[in-house]
């Protein structure tokens, strides 16, 4: 509606009453006035009802640990706790801006005596400090207002409320016409204020609980009593929503003859939550602290340990490692950093091995692989981390090994790991086509009795890359297909050869053939089918190359055609049984080809 007759509607209603006819009120509810709502007791208290100017409440409680909010923090304990003197203070309405309109007067007594505050309860670390309690202040007091105007009018968005002798609220809602003689069902942007209508009038279109104007006690006490008076609803001329005729409405009410007023306006206060001291204790700030973490050296990134004080942030880098504690309360956080272990870079598993293309795995052990250099041989350098010290590694052209499990480490005296057909097998019980708890081995799969090399030259074979099987004696030997062991009667290659023969080749002890135990076991396993294993393994041995220890030299000492220079040797002092071949010797094993897949 335009700005001219906004101001023309103003004009009417300050200088003569509307001409529309009041509304049939059989009696109105008395005014309400100001209210003294007397000693509150409890923590919190809650004012229910809207409070006209100069209404007071007084409020008193002892505040107990489980009022205190500060210690309802994520990280916080609080205890040992010691009450204070109850706090006592006054509220009174003063139509403020803020706190619901309340204002609180002098306050007395105490939040608390003492407390132990811990922080970072949900660390490794938390930190107590002891509190003493100060004397309450206003500051120590929290209002929550709280409206009532919950189904305002659909149309111009208020609410008036209004009390009977027993104190129940009414409001104007949906479907209500007058309250009171306070309405907004005028069928225009004005509000009707009839002879000696009163109410609490909370315009929520203002804004929310605070804004200037929402809140209002209108009391009509003049002009011709048949008539009501328009109040504007705005919004009003001038910027948006400013609803600027119903503020100058509110400021500049009309008068009578004599001067008095005709509406008298006043701020009023909300209903309210009053809470004694939630946000104690104020908590002191406490500095975050790294831990030991900080200023070490570490191989990888540390993950215990980090801060003393404060809960870690997460741990960023590759080395340096850097992370914060932060601290409590506005405390400073500390900024920590872990350097890098020094660590030699050691080559892969790609390192002496045979590919038809470029390796790009199995580079490097440890430490940062440099780009791959050549076209077979290849090179490259696995640099050291934290200054340590850089390797140099190659591989060659040329199709790689099958390598077999040996279930160890591979040992420094190995020169190459065993393949399906270049392999020494060694147990401390027979050794078969399958495993038998306690009394055979399995060909080409090692276990807690059982031994798997490759070429290399065996100083000892007690403890040694042999341990496993010395520790029960030697009783089974399996020699792959292209290898040729030597066994010395001494450690380091000294005294005479036990045993000097090429495979393939499985022996195993002749005592265990007519033992009763095993014989059974052991009646034909050097006539049976044999298949598969690993690799296919057991196909290179049929049944000719199985042997009992006594039969072994038999069998080479008819053999004409031998590779290596002749028959095997054997001395007659060392005997059949194999328990003599292993404990304190030394071996060589030697693959003439190694294979190829």
């Amino acid at each position: 509606m335009g700005k001219c007759k906004k101001t023309i509607r103003l004009i009417v209603s300050i200088i003569a009453l509307a001409a529309f006819p009041a509304f049939s009120i059989q009696a109105l509810a008395d005014e309400v006035k100001a209210k003294d709502y007397g000693v509150l007791s409890g923590n919190p208290v809650k004012i229910q009802e809207y409070s006209r100017m100069s209404s007071t409440a007084t409020l008193s409680s002892t505040v107990s640990l489980a009022q205190l909010k500060g210690c309802n923090q994520p990280g916080v304990l609080c205890k040992n706790f010691v009450a204070g003197s109850p706090v006592t203070a006054t509220a009174t309405c003063t139509g403020a801006s803020t706190d619901g309109g309340w204002t609180m007067g002098a306050v007395s007594g105490q939040c608390f005596d003492s407390i132990t505050v811990c922080y970072g309860t949900d660390t490794a670390n938390p930190v107590c400090v002891n509190v003493k309690g100060k004397p309450a202040a206003p500051g120590d007091i929290a209002f929550t207002p709280v409206t009532l105007c919950t189904d305002p009018d659909p149309d111009k968005n208020f609410c008036v409320i209004n009390y009977t002798a027993n104190g129940q609220g009414v409001s104007e809602a949906k479907g209500l016409k007058n309250i009171n003689g306070l309405t907004g069902a005028t069928g225009d942007d004005m509000f009707r204020l009839d002879n000696k209508g009163h109410g609490f009038f909370e315009y929520a279109a203002l804004g929310d609980i605070g804004a200037p104007y929402r809140l209002e006690y209108l009391v009509r006490s003049g002009g011709q009593v048949d008539k009501g008076m328009v109040i504007p609803s705005g919004p009003g001329p001038g910027t948006a929503n400013s609803f600027s005729d119903f503020k100058r409405f509110i400021d500049h009410p009309p008068v009578n003859q004599d001067g008095s007023k005709m509406v008298t306006a006043e701020k009023a206060c909300y209903p309210a939550q009053i809470d004694l001291c939630p946000n104690q204790p104020v908590l002191p700030p406490v500095a975050g602290a790294c831990g030991s973490a900080s200023g070490s050296k570490f191989s990888t990134v540390p993950t215990s340990d980090l801060c003393i004080v404060g809960k870690a942030s997460a741990v960023v880098g590759a080395g340096p490692w850097y992370w914060t504690c932060p601290g409590y309360m506005g405390g400073s956080a500390a900024s920590c950093v872990a350097q890098v272990t020094p660590t030699p870079g050691e080559c892969g598993a790609s390192n002496g091995t045979m590919f038809t293309v470029a390796p790009k795995a199995g580079l490097c052990k440890t430490g940062t692989a440099s780009t791959v250099a050549g076209n077979g041989p290849w090179t490259w350098t696995c640099a050291g981390a934290g200054g340590g010290a850089t390797a140099s590694c190659s591989a060659n052209y040329g199709l790689p090994l099958k390598c077999m499990y040996t279930g160890q480490s591979s040992p420094p005296e190995q020169t190459q790991c065993p393949t399906p057909t270049c392999f020494f097998n060694v147990s401390g019980g027979v050794l078969l086509n399958n495993y038998k708890y306690g009394v055979a081995s399995a060909i080409g799969q090692p276990e807690y009795f059982s031994n798997l090399v490759g070429p290399g030259n065996y100083p000892t074979t007690n403890p040694g890359p042999f341990g496993k099987a010395d520790q029960y004696t030697f009783d089974g030997i399996a020699i792959g297909s292209d290898t040729h062991i030597i066994i010395y009667s001494q450690p380091w290659f000294q005294g005479g050869v036990v045993l000097d023969i090429k495979g393939p080749i499985v022996i195993n002890n002749y005592v265990w053939r007519d033992y009763p135990l095993t014989a059974a076991l052991l009646s034909s396993w050097q006539y049976e089918w044999w298949s598969g294993g690993p690799y296919n393994i057991l196909n290179q041995f049929p049944p000719s190359t199985r042997k009992w220890s006594d039969q072994v030299g038999a069998m080479w000492l008819n053999e004409v055609d031998y590779e290596f220079g002749g028959p095997p040797t054997f001395p007659s002092w060392m005997g059949y049984n194999m328990h003599n071949w292993g404990h304190n010797k030394s071996l060589k094993v030697t693959c003439p080809t190694l294979e190829k897949p």
